[in-house]
Formats: C-alpha cells, structure tokens, sequence
C-alpha cells in the first residue's frame, strides 16, 4: 500500500502543502508514509494523490483540499475504496494518455476506463503474457480465458480465447482484436475465439407402468 502525492511546481501552486500535511496526519502511525512525486502531466487535476493498493493496483484522486485528502486516505486505511475525489471522464482520458496504454479505448464506459487504469502498471510489466491478455480482456468485457496450444493439441506458438459474452463475436469482434494485437506476444498466433454458454434449466423425470393379462373362456357344452 503506497500514497503518492503530486508535488511539482503545479501541484504546489494547487495546494499540494496543505494537502501532504493533511495525509501525513492522516497516515500517522499506520505503518505508511506519503511519498511526494514529480507532476504526472495531470496539471488541471492538481492536487492528485495516486493510492496502490495491495495488489498493485493505481487509484487516482484529483482535486483535493486537506479536507477531503484526509477522508480519502482515512477511508483507504480502512479497506474501503472510496469514490468521493475520483478522476472524471476526461480526467481519465487524459491520464490514459500521458500513461500511453496503447489499449485503452475513449469510446469504453466509465468503468471500464477506470478498470484498465487500475491494472494499467500490471499489465505493462507482463505485457504479452497470459496474464496481461486475460486481464484486459476481463476488463473490457467481464469475462475471459485463454488455453495455450499444449493444452489442446494445437500448434506450437498458438493461442484460443474462451469467453461467455456473446457480443464479443458479434458487434465487438473488430475491437477484440484490435485489442488483442496491441497486448499480445507478437510472435503468438490467434487460433480462435470460442463463446461457452451456461445455463440452467429443471430436469424432469417421470415413470409410468402398464399392466396387461389374458384371459381365456369356452362357451358350450361338453357332450
């Protein structure tokens, strides 16, 4: 768990002084110190803190004041994620831009930007892994796995992505792949996408029994 605030000449002159005082109070006696960085091109959004977490994950709040930077860094402390100070929209567009993640998307939702933002630092580190490709798949549609060509028999150096969201082979096939291209390892061929489809639905059974005999009778007399 880390807390990083902006301090350079921008930050400052947005009140970065009074906001570090506020998360150092705030942050007393937890174990962590604020750490106080260089500006990450977000100006207008100045003073911003990026939190990350335990799981390596970034979280970015923007515009604070010693007010509100001392709930964000209390309520983080503990366990929770608040959404009181988070980028905007076009705050996130930016960000992603100054981050270069060549697989964000301006025209995802909201959530979806601020999912790829969060596992952005991640993925950079094992881009072209299995992991990195499960992990922006999961992010931009829900869902999502991959089997490598030892698992299935295939071609060395191939790939299958297995996933339960229809419209990934509908309407948004174009943008799967272009995403893929841009996180996959270059010399990793694409073998297919497979949809997998769950359902229930009640079993009946039921059992029946027919009974049948014959009977035989003479009519007359024995003479």
């Amino acid at each position: 768990m880390r807390f990083l605030l902006g301090y350079g000449s921008c930050g400052i002159a947005a009140g970065a002084a009074a906001v570090a005082e506020a998360l150092e109070t705030a942050l007393a006696g937890s174990g962590h110190a604020l750490e106080k960085v260089g500006c990450n091109g977000l100006c207008f959004a100045e003073p911003l803190m990026q939190y990350i977490d335990d799981e390596g994950r970034d979280h970015y709040y923007g515009r604070l004041d010693a007010r509100s930077a001392a709930s964000v860094a209390a309520r983080l402390l503990a366990g929770e994620v608040p959404e009181e100070n988070l980028l905007s929209e076009e705050e996130l567009d930016a960000l992603a831009w100054e981050l270069n993640i060549l697989w964000y998307d301006v025209g995802a939702n909201i959530d979806t930007k601020r999912d790829v933002i969060k596992n952005s630092d991640l993925v950079y580190r094992r881009l072209g892994t299995k992991w990195a490709v499960e992990s922006v798949i999961k992010s931009y549609f829900g869902d999502g796995y991959i089997t490598e060509w030892f698992e299935y028999g295939g071609q060395p150096g191939r790939f299958r992505v297995y996933t339960a969201n229809p419209s990934v082979s509908e309407e948004r096939y174009g943008e799967f792949l272009n995403l893929l291209e841009k996180i996959k390892r270059a010399s990793a061929k694409f073998d297919g996408l497979y949809i997998t489809l769950t359902g229930q639905m009640p079993l009946y059974a039921g059992m029946a029994v027919h009974q049948s005999g014959r009977e035989r009778y003479e009519i007359g007399a024995t003479l």
